[in-house]
């Protein structure tokens, strides 16, 4: 599997360099000292004139050798700090000064890739650990907890270079509390993370169903949210049952696009990470 990093510019400058030494922008020695996101791993340049060709042309590059990305990295000119909002929640983006610090490409590069590498490389691993991918993969539009918003607000601002294992351990810390079993007479054991509309969530690890992507009705982000969390890849065929603690569950959910869903009565919903339902 590969890691994906895609560089997006306005700058001429930036976009031939990396054009010229793609997977050498990244100094060797943190290439050899990173083997778990270096082992193999692509180098993309972008220049766009506009946010809405940055995301366009995102997407599109995204886009090649999808079935075999692992990661995917977007550093983004701070000339379209207004699309992180959009793309947070998928990749894991961080911004770049477009003015490089007053430094030349080579040096500002050297400087920043390293801190930007580093914090990729804890994340990833703290996603692949099984049990944290449960509580990073909960529904972002229904699980409602402000841990989970504080959190995806860390990402939809862009990944910041220090600083990221503090917010992910307090995230940690108050996730804890809200893990418990069904208290009610059962036989089910299972641990559950419960929200604030006492809806318990659990992961998997049926695989009965696959999210729909067809456009329309749904557009890029949900095909790609169908997939990736914040710059990692998961399994798109598992999803939580949501329930109550006693009965059956009914309501409005929003889906994968944020439109407001009537759930008629039943046991639980099958509800997967992009909060698409069946």
């Amino acid at each position: 599997m590969t890691v994906q990093f895609i560089v997006v510019t306005q700058s001429d400058d930036v976009f031939r360099y990396v054009g010229v030494k793609r997977t050498n922008i990244f100094p060797k020695d943190l290439r050899v000292g990173l083997p778990e996101i270096f082992a193999k791993f692509e180098v993309y340049s972008i220049k766009a004139a506009s946010s809405a060709e940055a995301k366009k042309m995102i997407f599109e590059h995204a886009s090649n050798g999808f079935d075999e990305v692992s990661g995917a990295v977007i550093l983004l000119d701070d000339t379209f700090s207004d699309i992180v909002v959009e793309l947070g929640r998928i990749f894991f983006v961080v911004k770049f000064d477009r003015n490089l610090g007053g430094m030349s490409v080579h040096n500002y590069f050297n400087r920043c890739l390293p801190p930007i590498s580093k914090t990729f490389a804890y994340f990833a691993s703290e996603f692949d650990n099984e049990k944290r991918r449960k509580m990073f993969l909960l529904p972002l539009r229904n699980f409602d907890a402000d841990e989970l918003q504080d959190l995806l607000k860390v990402f939809l601002q862009g990944v910041p270079m220090k600083g990221l294992p503090l917010s992910i351990n307090q995230f940690y810390g108050k996730m804890r509390n809200r893990q418990k079993p069904k208290t009610i007479k059962t036989n089910d054991q299972s641990s559950y993370y419960v929200d604030d509309n006492d809806h318990f969530y659990s992961y998997g690890p049926e695989h009965h169903a696959l999210p729909e992507t067809k456009n329309p009705p749904h557009g890029d982000a949900c095909a790609y949210t169908s997939r990736l969390r914040f710059g990692k890849r998961y399994d798109h065929g598992k999803h939580y049952n949501v329930s109550n603690e006693a009965g059956k569950i009914a309501g409005n959910f929003d889906d994968c696009h944020g439109t407001a869903t009537p759930i008629k009565e039943r046991k639980h919903i099958n509800m997967f990470p992009n909060d698409y339902m069946t």
